[in-house]
């Protein structure tokens, strides 16, 4: 297992890779929830593609699948560095209180998630670079 490190806004997040099992959990729910759009990307991503991927996804989605899969995401694993008297201390994320308030900064670390996890098969995919540019 490795362990990735990102800044966003301001903050440091620490993200452990999955053990196999939760990580092929993870690709399943994924690929239900996101798999028909991310077809429409494989050839690239331009307006056109973005757009009909959007539609796509939108199709897919339903609140029961997309809270399983972020709170499957943020089981174990993932940190953010909270400073106590000049400390950097390694901080497990209670996910339902932390970003209370903040889900731009909770899509965004969603999507760090994701790539630390399933960079492999998004690079199979072609799709590496639209995680990186988020």
């Amino acid at each position: 297992m490795k362990q990735e490190i990102k800044v966003i806004n301001g903050v440091t997040y620490k993200v452990t890779t999955m053990d196999a099992l939760t990580a092929l959990s993870v690709q399943a729910k994924l690929l239900k929830l996101l798999g028909g759009s991310f077809s429409e990307l494989t050839s690239g991503a331009n307006k056109e593609s973005i757009s009909k991927a959007i539609a796509k996804l939108t199709d897919n989605i339903d609140d029961h699948n997309v809270v399983s899969l972020v709170t499957k995401l943020f089981e174990k694993g993932v940190f953010y560095s909270k400073v106590t008297d000049g400390v950097a201390i390694d901080t497990p994320i209670d996910f339902n209180s932390y970003f209370a308030g903040k889900t731009g900064d909770m899509w965004l670390v969603t999507m760090f998630i994701i790539q630390t996890n399933f960079s492999d098969v998004l690079g199979k995919l072609g799709l590496n670079s639209i995680f990186q540019e988020v």
